[in-house]
Formats: structure tokens, C-alpha cells, sequence
């Protein structure tokens, strides 16, 4: 069954301007729904928005990366139990927000992936440990991270 909406030529041209290869009000609205329920037009059904915080993009893993990240910098006495408040294990799920890195060394010793960042660069100092992040964020742990984040005074912009 399709209905008829009518719009104004102003709320019109809006639109317009969001929906590339513009054809028909139907496709920008598609396409804004999309956005709205963070489903991806590629079909895939995998969600790539990106969120602006501090002045850089970054997809899901990359933001709870600056986001932590951040946070240390701004407490910088901040301990790894009290981190871990802040971020508590259940946001992520059964990894984690973060762990020690000698414990993640210890769970994936001999596996190809250990499920965070590991890199030199990335590896974060709380006042008494070596801690690295968890990259495995989707749809369903992302949202309770962002809306922490937000709770404690971090602005981070859906794009």
C-alpha cells in the first residue's frame, strides 16, 4: 500500500540534499530511516556512522579507543580498578571495556587475535598498570558505551 506525504518545497530540498542519486522522496526517506536505525546501505547490514569527539572521526573501536584514552590523560592518577568503574566489563560484555595487558598476553598466547589493541602505540598507562582496550564493539555494546561516555561528560557527535 503506499500513502502520500506531503512536504513543503523547503523540507523538500532538505531532503534532497541527503540522499545521493536522489530520485524519488521514497529513496531519501529510505535512506534517512537508514541513518536513523544505523543500518547501512550496503547491504551488509554492518554499521559504519562515524562519531566526531575532540575534533577527530572515528568508527565504533576507534572512538572507545580516544574515549578511554582521554580520559586517563584527564585523570591521570586514575587506577586500573577505578577505571573499570568507570567503564564497567558488562558495557562491552564478556571481554571487557579494557584489561591488563599481561592478561590478555596470557588468554591469547598462541591465538591469532586477541580482541584488542595491542600495538605499542595504543597500549594505555593507568597509575598502576599497562592496560589495552577492547576492539569488538557492534550495534548492540556500542550504544552502552557511547551513552557512558556521554554520562560523564564526554561530547561525541553521531555523524
Amino acid at each position: 500500500m503506499s500513502k502520500t506525504i506531503e512536504i513543503s518545497s523547503t523540507i523538500f530540498s532538505r531532503l534532497e540534499q541527503h540522499a545521493k542519486g536522489f530520485d524519488t522522496p521514497a529513496n531519501v526517506i529510505e535512506k534517512l530511516l537508514n541513518k536513523f536505525e544505523e543500518v547501512s546501505s550496503d547491504g551488509t547490514g554492518r554499521d559504519y556512522t562515524k562519531y566526531r569527539f575532540n575534533g577527530d572521526l572515528y568508527g565504533k573501536r576507534g572512538l572507545v579507543l580516544a574515549v578511554v584514552k582521554d580520559y586517563i590523560f584527564k585523570n591521570q592518577k586514575v587506577t586500573y580498578e577505578e577505571l573499570n568503574k568507570i567503564f564497567p566489563k558488562k558495557i562491552q560484555g564478556s571481554i571487557g571495556v579494557l584489561n591488563k595487558l599481561k592478561d590478555v598476553k596470557i588468554r591469547y598466547k598462541g591465538k591469532n587475535s586477541d580482541r584488542h589493541y595491542t600495538n605499542k602505540e595504543h597500549i594505555l598507562h593507568t597509575s598502576d598498570a599497562k592496560i589495552v582496550v577492547c576492539t569488538q564493539w557492534g550495534i548492540g555494546n556500542f550504544n552502552t558505551f557511547l551513552d557512558r561516555a556521554r554520562e560523564i561528560g564526554f561530547e561525541i557527535i553521531s555523524e
